[in-house]
């Protein structure tokens, strides 16, 4: 399937609706002014910032599915919910289908969500999870995730690629004011990164519960190990070697171990700590080797290559102080439940057959649903 089949772009109109359902959210009386954060107030532009978008990618993935099957239309959810009414809804992102000139309700239930191609962890949370479970608990292989995402197809910067400028620019109807910097409204599209089912997910998926971190999905590379004569740095410290079939546990960088520091070691390799903090470890290969988990998945390292072999937590730490009003460095944490998968050990499973690549999971969700 050629990539361009996973790629919608958008007519004036279903603009237009987007920036109209955005109007009626933020006049809805039921929906409070603060952003999601409760960090400040939220006015017109940011509702349209906020959720445009994601809607726009609703509407997107709804025509890239419909073009795969040309015998169909599908339609998103656009209605506006109040708060008490989107507690007690279990309803699919896609509502409903026409096909052969009658509209009817889909016979799968499509949940669809933005992927953000800064994090390396892709699902849903642990509450929408339970609420499609308690609706559909004995047919989750026809449950979807589809991971999309709604961007602009030209050389603007991040600043200028401004959804709401956009449309400021799109009906500009004054020479007084220019919005000329920033993208044009045309050139927005969508594409389709991921799809798989939630039995996939929570077959190959964990549940990382608030309070947790929110882990790199991978080890980055390390310098300065061993000097071009092939002696440890002075600040480095052979602590064992590994060898085939070796559980060796990854730490945090402040020595925590974790439900999934556990890894299986295949190969050969010296194991090395730094002599001021023996919670920084690396790992130096000295043949081919791999590295595993059923979290992360799996890694392959050639020869001569050398690895921080720490967790790292992708949202940093803060300074609080302790009774004794003294400054420290805690973690920052999770705040929800997530049912999760990283994306490497995602890819993995594709190559694997263990998940069906995510054209062959479209074809089959446009041909039946």
């Amino acid at each position: 399937m050629s990539n361009e089949n996973l790629i919608a772009t958008f007519t004036s109109e279903e603009i237009k609706q987007i920036i109209y359902f955005c109007k009626n959210y933020h006049l809805d009386e039921s929906k409070r002014l603060n952003d999601r954060t409760n960090s400040g107030r939220r006015g017109f532009g940011g509702v349209v910032d906020a959720f445009g978008p994601g809607k726009l990618t609703e509407i997107g993935i709804c025509k890239i599915l419909a073009n795969l099957t040309q015998d169909k239309e599908l339609f998103p959810d656009t209605e506006v919910y109040s708060d008490s009414e989107v507690g007690k809804k279990v309803n699919p992102d896609i509502i409903s289908v026409k096909e052969n000139n009658q509209i009817r309700k889909p016979k799968l239930y499509i949940e669809i969500k933005d992927d953000d191609s800064k994090s390396d962890w892709i699902g849903i949370r642990e509450d929408q999870l339970n609420s499609i479970k308690r609706v559909h608990g004995d047919d989750l292989e026809k449950v979807f995730l589809i991971f999309g995402r709604t961007y602009f197809d030209d050389n603007k910067n991040e600043k200028e690629k401004d959804f709401f400028g956009s449309f400021l620019k799109s009906i500009n109807l004054s020479n007084e004011f220019s919005f000329n910097e920033f993208s044009d409204i045309t050139n927005i599209k969508c594409d389709i990164k991921y799809a798989f089912s939630v039995a996939d997910l929570i077959t190959y998926g964990h549940l990382y519960k608030a309070g947790e971190i929110i882990m790199n999905s991978y080890f980055d590379e390390a310098k300065q190990i061993y000097t071009k004569k092939g002696s440890l740095w002075k600040d480095k410290i052979l602590s064992k070697e590994l060898k085939d079939n070796e559980i060796i546990i990854a730490l945090t960088e402040d020595g925590q171990i974790l439900p999934y520091s556990e890894f299986n070691f295949v190969g050969y390799a010296h194991l090395i700590i730094n002599k001021d903090d023996n919670n920084k470890k690396f790992i130096h290969f000295l043949k081919d080797s791999t590295i595993e988990n059923k979290y992360f998945g799996r890694f392959d390292y050639k020869k001569g290559t050398s690895i921080f072999f720490n967790i790292k937590n992708k949202l940093g730490t803060k300074t609080e102080e302790d009774k004794d009003k003294n400054k420290i460095k805690k973690n920052k944490t999770k705040n929800i439940n997530d049912w999760w998968l990283s994306k490497h050990l995602l890819e993995q499973l594709f190559f694997e057959g263990k998940i069906n690549k995510t054209d062959v999971t479209l074809k089959y969700i446009s041909t039946n649903i």
